[in-house]
């Protein structure tokens, strides 16, 4: 398939999100607001490895949701890059570690980069005082495609769908995250990325609908090669 033509990949995701949202009820509806930094080290032979702090507000962005670091590293083979990542997020007073691996393929045509993703994640609940056992464990395979136009030398704009399959639910999708946004460099390897999301929510009996304004500090620190 042609670059410009994954366009059209974006709005099918749409349109299956919001027809699947329209089937039943939404109970719901929020406006978030997450905001994150994150440093990654740019390592010879083309691995790399990030630390991230993101804080997310939920109720129209007004209250504080929780805390998530993530760590990861990743390894890149020609238009491959194989990854894993583990994230823990402190939320309402409970702890929550999720464990992801997955792999990417990346395709380049002029200023436009189509990626390809699919992740496997693991996530475990552990409630305080009983760190022994936990409960609420839940699998997950992410997809995403994402489609990134390069417009200047410093800002790019991008648009991406990423559904969740979740293992053993009564509904195959858990949640469907539907993302555009623009990333400007700052220079001194620093990056802003500004995004929308969309995501319908179907983890509960009920349909629920986020809107989520994101803003994402980035910076790559690129280790001297011997």
């Amino acid at each position: 398939m042609r670059a410009r033509h994954w366009w059209r990949v974006g709005l099918l995701g749409f349109a299956l999100a919001g027809r699947a949202t329209a089937q039943g009820a939404t109970d719901r509806t929020d406006a978030q607001a997450w905001y994150a930094t994150k440093l990654t080290l740019d390592l010879p032979k083309k691995w790399e490895v990030g630390l991230q702090w993101r804080a997310r507000y939920d109720d129209d962005a007004t209250s504080w949701r929780g805390a998530y670091v993530t760590t990861d590293v990743a390894k890149e083979i020609g238009p491959w890059t194989l990854e894993a990542s583990h994230r823990l997020a402190v939320v309402e007073g409970e702890r929550y570690h999720r464990v992801a691996a997955g792999g990417s393929w990346e395709r380049r045509v002029g200023p436009t980069r189509v990626t390809a993703r699919a992740l496997l994640q693991r996530q475990l609940q552990v409630f305080e005082g009983n760190d022994e056992t936990g409960t609420g464990a839940s699998t997950f395979l992410r997809t995403r495609v994402q489609v990134r136009r390069t417009v200047s030398p410093r800002l790019a704009v991008y648009g991406s769908v990423e559904p969740y399959f979740a293992f053993g639910a009564d509904y195959p999708i858990d949640n469907w995250r539907n993302t555009v946004g623009t990333r400007w460099s700052i220079g001194g390897g620093r990056t802003l990325d500004v995004y929308y999301i969309y995501r319908p929510d179907y983890a509960k009996a009920y349909n629920r609908l986020f809107h989520v304004i994101g803003v994402d500090l980035d910076a790559t620190l690129k280790l001297p090669r011997r």
